[in-house]
């Protein structure tokens, strides 16, 4: 997933990783994790600032394939 135009990298490291550890922790294995965390951390580089709030429709968009 590419971040959309407009956003900014702030936040996105973090995002990763909070994903992949929570999926992690939740049993799924590695490349499902990672995915997950990349859809998450692009959503959030598609948007200004680090901590953007995301609808529970799009949390569950983002973690669907998980």
């Amino acid at each position: 997933m590419r971040a959309a135009a407009g956003g900014d990298n702030v936040g996105c490291g973090d995002a990763y990783l909070a994903i992949l550890v929570h999926g992690m922790t939740l049993g799924w294995d590695l490349a499902t994790s990672g995915r997950a965390a990349s859809r998450w951390a692009a959503a959030v580089a598609g948007v200004r600032g680090a901590t953007p709030r995301f609808s529970d429709e799009q949390i569950d968009d983002l973690l669907e394939a998980a």
